[in-house]
Protein backbone atom coordinates (compact mmCIF):
# COMPACT_ATOMS: atom_id res chain seq x y z
CA UNK A 1 0.00 0.00 0.00
CA UNK A 2 1.42 3.39 -0.94
CA UNK A 3 2.15 6.32 1.32
CA UNK A 4 0.33 9.64 1.00
CA UNK A 5 1.67 12.97 -0.14
CA UNK A 6 0.00 16.03 1.40
CA UNK A 7 0.20 19.42 -0.27
CA UNK A 8 -0.95 22.28 1.97
CA UNK A 9 -0.59 26.02 2.11
CA UNK A 10 -1.51 28.90 4.36
CA UNK A 11 -2.30 32.55 3.78
CA UNK A 12 -3.00 35.37 6.19
CA UNK A 13 -6.50 36.90 6.29
CA UNK A 14 -7.65 39.68 8.67
CA UNK A 15 -9.78 38.52 11.60
CA UNK A 16 -12.50 37.64 12.10
CA UNK A 17 -12.80 35.13 9.29
CA UNK A 18 -13.74 31.62 8.39
CA UNK A 19 -10.62 29.79 7.29
CA UNK A 20 -11.03 27.05 4.71
CA UNK A 21 -7.87 24.99 5.05
CA UNK A 22 -7.46 23.20 1.72
CA UNK A 23 -5.10 20.25 1.50
CA UNK A 24 -4.59 17.84 -1.37
CA UNK A 25 -3.90 14.23 -0.39
CA UNK A 26 -2.61 12.01 -3.18
CA UNK A 27 -1.82 8.32 -2.79
CA UNK A 28 1.81 7.61 -3.72
CA UNK A 29 2.58 4.32 -5.44
CA UNK A 30 5.11 2.42 -3.35
CA UNK A 31 6.87 1.27 -6.52
CA UNK A 32 7.55 4.82 -7.65
CA UNK A 33 11.24 5.59 -7.87
CA UNK A 34 12.55 8.13 -5.37
CA UNK A 35 12.73 11.61 -6.74
CA UNK A 36 10.19 10.92 -9.47
CA UNK A 37 7.59 13.66 -9.71
CA UNK A 38 3.95 12.76 -9.16
CA UNK A 39 1.09 14.30 -11.10
CA UNK A 40 -1.50 15.85 -8.83
CA UNK A 41 -5.12 16.28 -9.87
CA UNK A 42 -6.28 19.88 -9.96
CA UNK A 43 -9.74 21.21 -9.23
CA UNK A 44 -11.35 24.60 -8.83
CA UNK A 45 -13.64 25.10 -5.84
CA UNK A 46 -16.28 27.82 -5.54
CA UNK A 47 -17.88 28.12 -2.11
CA UNK A 48 -20.51 30.32 -0.47
CA UNK A 49 -20.75 30.79 3.27
CA UNK A 50 -23.98 32.02 4.87
CA UNK A 51 -23.77 33.60 8.29
CA UNK A 52 -25.62 35.96 10.59
CA UNK A 53 -24.32 39.11 12.21
CA UNK A 54 -25.96 41.09 15.00
CA UNK A 55 -25.91 44.77 14.07
CA UNK A 56 -27.03 47.66 16.32
CA UNK A 57 -29.24 50.15 14.50
CA UNK A 58 -31.07 53.41 15.17
CA UNK A 59 -34.16 54.05 13.06
CA UNK A 60 -37.04 56.54 12.92
CA UNK A 61 -40.58 55.16 13.06
CA UNK A 62 -44.00 56.67 12.35
CA UNK A 63 -44.75 60.04 14.05
CA UNK A 64 -47.06 60.51 17.03
CA UNK A 65 -49.27 63.57 17.49
CA UNK A 66 -50.31 65.55 20.56
CA UNK A 67 -53.18 68.04 20.43
CA UNK A 68 -54.21 69.84 23.65
CA UNK A 69 -56.90 72.53 23.93
CA UNK A 70 -58.40 74.65 26.71
CA UNK A 71 -61.49 76.76 25.99
CA UNK A 72 -62.20 77.65 29.61
CA UNK A 73 -62.24 81.35 30.40
CA UNK A 74 -61.97 80.60 34.11
CA UNK A 75 -59.02 78.27 34.75
CA UNK A 76 -56.02 76.55 33.36
CA UNK A 77 -56.21 72.84 32.51
CA UNK A 78 -53.92 69.98 33.43
CA UNK A 79 -53.31 67.74 30.41
CA UNK A 80 -51.57 64.43 29.77
CA UNK A 81 -51.48 62.01 26.85
CA UNK A 82 -49.44 58.81 26.53
CA UNK A 83 -48.65 57.37 23.11
CA UNK A 84 -47.62 53.76 22.48
CA UNK A 85 -45.92 53.69 19.06
CA UNK A 86 -45.80 50.50 17.01
CA UNK A 87 -42.24 49.29 17.37
CA UNK A 88 -40.44 46.96 14.94
CA UNK A 89 -40.98 43.31 15.79
CA UNK A 90 -39.99 39.92 14.50
CA UNK A 91 -37.45 37.18 15.13
CA UNK A 92 -34.62 39.27 13.64
CA UNK A 93 -34.94 42.07 16.22
CA UNK A 94 -33.90 42.21 19.87
CA UNK A 95 -33.27 44.92 22.50
CA UNK A 96 -35.92 47.19 20.97
CA UNK A 97 -36.42 50.49 22.79
CA UNK A 98 -37.27 54.14 22.20
CA UNK A 99 -34.00 55.99 22.62
CA UNK A 100 -35.09 59.54 21.75
CA UNK A 101 -37.32 61.68 19.54
CA UNK A 102 -37.36 64.80 17.41
CA UNK A 103 -40.06 67.28 16.39
CA UNK A 104 -41.48 67.67 12.91
CA UNK A 105 -44.18 69.99 11.53
CA UNK A 106 -47.75 69.37 12.66
CA UNK A 107 -50.44 68.00 10.35
CA UNK A 108 -51.46 71.61 9.62
CA UNK A 109 -47.91 72.49 8.57
CA UNK A 110 -47.16 74.50 11.72
CA UNK A 111 -43.67 74.34 13.22
CA UNK A 112 -43.73 71.90 16.10
CA UNK A 113 -44.42 72.42 18.95
CA UNK A 114 -47.05 75.02 18.18
CA UNK A 115 -48.77 76.88 21.00
CA UNK A 116 -51.39 79.58 21.32
CA UNK A 117 -51.36 81.38 24.68
CA UNK A 118 -49.21 80.28 27.55
CA UNK A 119 -48.60 76.63 28.31
CA UNK A 120 -46.01 74.35 29.89
CA UNK A 121 -45.69 70.86 28.40
CA UNK A 122 -42.99 68.30 29.18
CA UNK A 123 -42.12 65.31 27.02
CA UNK A 124 -41.04 62.08 28.72
CA UNK A 125 -40.42 58.57 27.42
CA UNK A 126 -39.95 54.96 28.42
CA UNK A 127 -38.62 52.13 26.29
CA UNK A 128 -42.05 51.77 24.69
CA UNK A 129 -44.03 55.00 25.28
CA UNK A 130 -43.87 58.77 24.80
CA UNK A 131 -45.91 61.03 27.08
CA UNK A 132 -46.70 64.74 26.89
CA UNK A 133 -48.02 66.31 30.09
CA UNK A 134 -48.33 69.70 31.76
CA UNK A 135 -50.82 72.55 31.80
CA UNK A 136 -52.54 75.00 29.47
CA UNK A 137 -53.39 78.53 30.58
CA UNK A 138 -57.00 79.58 30.43
CA UNK A 139 -58.39 80.71 27.09
CA UNK A 140 -58.40 84.28 25.82
CA UNK A 141 -61.78 85.80 26.64
CA UNK A 142 -63.45 89.19 27.02
CA UNK A 143 -66.19 90.24 29.39
CA UNK A 144 -69.56 90.60 27.75
CA UNK A 145 -72.99 91.64 29.01
CA UNK A 146 -73.82 88.07 29.87
CA UNK A 147 -70.38 87.02 31.09
CA UNK A 148 -66.99 86.02 29.60
CA UNK A 149 -66.97 85.56 25.85
CA UNK A 150 -64.39 83.23 24.24
CA UNK A 151 -62.06 84.92 21.77
CA UNK A 152 -59.70 81.98 21.11
CA UNK A 153 -58.77 78.88 23.02
CA UNK A 154 -55.37 78.00 24.36
CA UNK A 155 -53.72 75.25 22.31
CA UNK A 156 -50.55 73.18 22.26
CA UNK A 157 -49.82 70.87 19.33
CA UNK A 158 -46.79 68.81 18.40
CA UNK A 159 -45.69 66.01 16.09
CA UNK A 160 -42.84 63.82 17.27
CA UNK A 161 -40.85 61.12 15.49
CA UNK A 162 -39.68 58.42 17.92
CA UNK A 163 -36.09 57.28 17.45
CA UNK A 164 -35.74 53.55 18.10
CA UNK A 165 -32.59 51.64 18.97
CA UNK A 166 -32.54 47.91 18.24
CA UNK A 167 -30.24 45.01 17.46
CA UNK A 168 -30.92 43.28 14.15
CA UNK A 169 -29.74 39.83 13.14
CA UNK A 170 -28.68 40.25 9.52
CA UNK A 171 -28.16 37.30 7.17
CA UNK A 172 -25.24 37.65 4.78
CA UNK A 173 -23.45 35.54 2.18
CA UNK A 174 -19.76 35.46 1.25
CA UNK A 175 -18.34 33.84 -1.90
CA UNK A 176 -14.82 32.47 -2.24
CA UNK A 177 -12.89 30.54 -4.88
CA UNK A 178 -9.66 28.56 -5.04
CA UNK A 179 -7.76 26.21 -7.33
CA UNK A 180 -6.49 23.10 -5.58
CA UNK A 181 -3.04 22.65 -7.08
CA UNK A 182 0.27 21.01 -6.22
CA UNK A 183 1.05 23.62 -3.59
CA UNK A 184 -2.41 23.67 -2.03
CA UNK A 185 -3.83 26.77 -0.42
CA UNK A 186 -6.23 28.18 2.13
CA UNK A 187 -9.66 29.47 1.22
CA UNK A 188 -10.73 32.24 3.58
CA UNK A 189 -14.00 34.07 4.17
CA UNK A 190 -13.20 37.46 5.67
CA UNK A 191 -16.10 38.75 7.79
CA UNK A 192 -16.52 42.29 9.05
CA UNK A 193 -18.48 40.98 12.01
CA UNK A 194 -17.01 40.19 15.46
CA UNK A 195 -20.01 38.07 16.49
CA UNK A 196 -20.66 36.07 13.32
CA UNK A 197 -22.89 33.02 13.60
CA UNK A 198 -22.21 30.33 11.03
CA UNK A 199 -25.29 29.12 9.14
CA UNK A 200 -24.59 27.11 6.01
CA UNK A 201 -21.87 26.25 3.52
CA UNK A 202 -22.31 25.21 -0.11
CA UNK A 203 -19.61 24.59 -2.66
CA UNK A 204 -19.11 23.39 -6.22
CA UNK A 205 -16.12 21.52 -7.67
CA UNK A 206 -15.03 22.11 -11.27
CA UNK A 207 -12.36 20.64 -13.46
CA UNK A 208 -9.92 23.21 -14.76
CA UNK A 209 -11.05 22.41 -18.30
CA UNK A 210 -14.71 23.32 -17.72
CA UNK A 211 -15.63 26.43 -15.71
CA UNK A 212 -19.36 26.23 -16.44
CA UNK A 213 -20.45 22.71 -15.57
CA UNK A 214 -19.53 21.61 -12.04
CA UNK A 215 -18.46 18.05 -11.39
CA UNK A 216 -20.31 18.31 -8.11
CA UNK A 217 -22.41 20.80 -6.15
CA UNK A 218 -22.90 20.04 -2.49
CA UNK A 219 -26.23 20.34 -0.73
CA UNK A 220 -26.61 23.18 1.74
CA UNK A 221 -24.43 22.04 4.62
CA UNK A 222 -24.93 23.13 8.23
CA UNK A 223 -21.78 25.10 8.99
CA UNK A 224 -22.55 25.60 12.69
CA UNK A 225 -22.00 21.96 13.67
CA UNK A 226 -19.36 19.29 12.87
CA UNK A 227 -19.96 17.47 9.61
CA UNK A 228 -18.49 16.12 6.41
CA UNK A 229 -19.32 15.68 2.76
CA UNK A 230 -17.79 13.44 0.09
CA UNK A 231 -17.83 13.21 -3.70
CA UNK A 232 -16.13 10.67 -5.98
CA UNK A 233 -15.38 11.51 -9.60
CA UNK A 234 -15.92 9.09 -12.47
CA UNK A 235 -12.17 8.48 -12.52
CA UNK A 236 -12.30 7.37 -8.89
CA UNK A 237 -10.84 10.47 -7.24
CA UNK A 238 -12.51 11.06 -3.87
CA UNK A 239 -12.93 14.60 -2.57
CA UNK A 240 -13.93 14.90 1.07
CA UNK A 241 -14.83 18.01 3.02
CA UNK A 242 -14.90 18.10 6.82
CA UNK A 243 -15.50 21.02 9.18
CA UNK A 244 -15.66 21.60 12.93
CA UNK A 245 -18.62 23.97 12.97
CA UNK A 246 -16.94 26.28 15.46
CA UNK A 247 -15.45 29.75 15.44
CA UNK A 248 -12.57 30.01 17.88
CA UNK A 249 -10.97 33.45 18.16
CA UNK A 250 -12.59 34.34 14.86
CA UNK A 251 -11.35 31.20 13.08
CA UNK A 252 -12.90 28.01 11.79
CA UNK A 253 -11.38 25.36 9.58
CA UNK A 254 -12.87 23.44 6.70
CA UNK A 255 -10.54 20.85 5.18
CA UNK A 256 -10.95 19.62 1.62
CA UNK A 257 -8.87 16.58 0.69
CA UNK A 258 -8.56 14.54 -2.47
CA UNK A 259 -7.30 10.95 -2.85
CA UNK A 260 -6.58 9.13 -6.09
CA UNK A 261 -7.32 5.42 -6.59
CA UNK A 262 -4.50 2.88 -6.28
Amino acid sequence: MGAALRYCGRSGIPLPFLLVNVCLLVAQNSTQAPGTSQSVAKFRVQATLSYTCTVPRSIDIHPVYFDFHNDSCQQRHRVSDRKIPTLPKGPRFTNIRISGYHFIDTKDGQPSPYQNNQSSITISKTDATITASGWLEKASCQQGPSGPKLLHQTAWQAALVPEVHLVEQVEQELPAEIVIADGGNNLGFSMDCPNAGLQSLQYSIYSLQDSHNPLYTSPSLAADKPGSDVFTTLSGISLKTAWSGQLLNGKAQIRLSSTTPQ
